[in-house]
């Protein structure tokens, strides 16, 4: 082997999946209901039975749920060969999106190529694309009959295990399917290293990371994925640096740290010193009115106020950003899983950052306003109005922080309510994984991402969406939508880490949460196993603790 010639082992796991539905078809092709055949790996001469296209037609694949991976075509012998691109395909997130031309209400081809042409011969076998889809359609180009043996989706995913699990049948156990659905959507962005979308966005971007790594923790434990993650976040950017270009990101990379080490217990190189170098930029960004000035630390970014996208251009983006801040600090001057120095440095700067900024009516703002705020009547106020119009308002990215805060100053009935109207809205419109956004009211009077719009009816997915998520350019699997899993385990469930690796846990579920239920948390030291039981007339909390972790209520 040439000496300066690198080599990657796959560790990632490829299965072939066949569809679960024809969900349309052009008249043309004879047989579609071959294609739900079982799936052979070898691509035979004889294969039976065939799907036959008699010249130009296409037909939409349905695999059931949302996968990433690649579309696999095993064709039989034409009966005429004809040059030029002869396939066509497009990978859709929903119904509608497969059927969509490049510029059509956003569809497009960003990170990954998603809709293009080709030519494929008779005898063949191979495979296109690396996307994320749950509908394929195929284009047949040319005047010409097509034999096809097989077209399968090629599913390419982590091996981790889901240990991790809540369920609450009070309700049919509907929280229990926003559990796992949020689990899965993760699951699917366990890829190189921890992706945020697996259509678009398959990067690793720090702030969309932290919902991504607290879930991952709790519903599938330490996987390496997640010190791969840092580690990679530690090699590429050299401070002083606002990484991805965004000042509030350097905010979440501290909350990463600081979860990353609670959790696991392990360390880093480097990672304490770049926590250090992380609330030194931003000590340098301090005014003396008790705000913040990015400006100075002559870094360049891209966006200052950059909280989340409802929030940009917006005179509240820099309040969300404030907000957050203070609430990194805290953590990381209260809980300790640092040394000495981060915690006094961490409270030098949080003591500097004076301001109290006016109320913005955004519900992920005043949810952080809340939980760093030392007033009680702002916390209870505040509690009032994140519980007013239940779901409407809720942020995908930070639902967890609205839910906490909640949950937290005394509505845990309400933020239980919340988390399965908005999760609910995703699922009854058909979602196999969580979407980049989702705003409640785009429920009203539009189709499931699984069927074509009735007239006067909106389209789920192109119609809705605003900056980056316009459309169908709109991820509908999007990591960083999964805080609903660490709202339950922790406020919930109450489990509170307190010790490094789970090594002290703190059981103190949040009161008002009078219905049963049952959350098993994958530790180091083995599972934790929770319990909300009826006794009589009163509900009671059991929970079951490995050896080598001290628990306190």
């Amino acid at each position: 082997m040439n000496e300066r010639q690198t080599t990657i082992k796959e560790e990632r796991i490829k299965e072939y999946l066949t569809p679960v539905r024809i969900a349309a078809a052009s008249p043309n092709v004879y047989n579609a209901e071959a294609l739900l055949a079982p799936f052979e790996k070898q691509n035979f001469f004889k294969a039976s039975p065939l799907c036959e296209v008699r010249g130009k037609g296409y037909v939409i694949l349905d695999f059931g749920k949302e996968i990433y991976g690649t579309a696999r075509i095993q064709t039989n012998r034409y009966s005429e060969i004809k040059s030029g691109d002869n396939f066509r395909i497009r990978f859709g997130e929903s119904l509608s999106e497969t059927c969509a031309e490049i510029g059509e209400k956003g569809a497009g081809n960003d990170h990954s190529t998603r809709d293009f042409c080709f030519y494929m011969s008779s005898n063949s076998d191979m495979e296109w694309g690396n996307s994320g889809f749950r509908f394929l359609r195929v284009d047949f180009l040319l005047d010409q009959t097509y034999l096809i043996n097989r077209i399968a989706a090629g599913f390419i995913h982590t091996n981790a295990v889901q240990k991790g699990s809540f369920s609450a049948p009070a309700h049919g156990d509907d929280i229990g399917r926003i559990y796992d659905t949020a689990a899965y959507t993760l699951y699917l962005n366990m890829q190189n290293l921890l992706w945020d979308g697996i259509k678009r966005d398959q990067h690793l971007w720090v702030g969309d990371l932290y919902p991504e790594l607290t879930g991952i923790f709790f519903a599938y434990g330490n996987v390496k994925i997640l010190r791969e993650s840092i580690e990679g976040l530690l090699s590429h950017y050299k401070m002083p640096a606002w990484y991805n270009e965004i000042p509030a990101y350097n905010i979440w990379f501290m909350l990463c740290a600081n979860d990353f080490v609670k959790y696991s217990g392990e360390e880093i190189a480097g990672l304490e010193q770049a926590v250090l170098e992380n609330i030194a930029l931003f000590s340098s960004c301090a005014e003396e009115n008790g705000g913040l000035d990015f400006d100075k630390a002559g870094c360049e970014y891209w966006c200052a106020d950059f909280f989340e996208w409802p929030c940009k251009d917006t005179p509240y983006g820099k309040t969300g950003v404030y907000f957050l801040l203070k609430y990194a600090l805290q953590k990381l001057a209260g809980e300790k899983f640092f040394g000495e120095e981060v915690a006094s440095k961490a409270a030098a700067l949080l003591e500097k950052l004076t301001l109290n900024p006016p109320f913005t009516g955004v519900k992920s703002i005043e949810a952080l306003r809340a939980l760093t705020c030392g007033d009680e009547a702002i916390k209870k106020e505040t509690a009032r109005f994140l519980k007013r119009d239940g779901a409407k308002g809720c942020s995908v990215f930070l639902i967890y922080f609205i839910l906490k805060a909640l949950a937290e100053n005394g509505e845990g009935a309400a933020a239980m309510s919340v988390a399965r109207e908005y999760y609910g809205g995703m699922l009854d419109k058909g979602a196999t994984t969580f979407w980049e956004n989702f705003d409640i009211e785009w429920c009203e009077n539009s189709c499931r991402i699984d069927e074509f719009p009735a007239e006067n009816q909106k389209d789920i997915h192109g119609d809705f969406g605003a900056h980056c998520y316009r459309g169908f350019r709109h991820s509908l699997c999007h990591g960083w939508s999964s805080g609903v899993i660490l709202f339950l385990a922790e406020c919930v469930a109450g489990v509170r880490v307190t010790g490094k690796g789970f090594s002290k846990i703190r059981l103190a579920p949040v009161p008002g949460i009078n219905e049963p239920f049952e959350c098993r948390v994958p530790a180091p030291q083995g599972e934790i196993l929770v319990r909300r039981v009826l006794a009589g007339k009163e509900f009671r909390t059991e929970c079951i603790v490995p050896k080598g972790i001290e628990t306190r209520g």
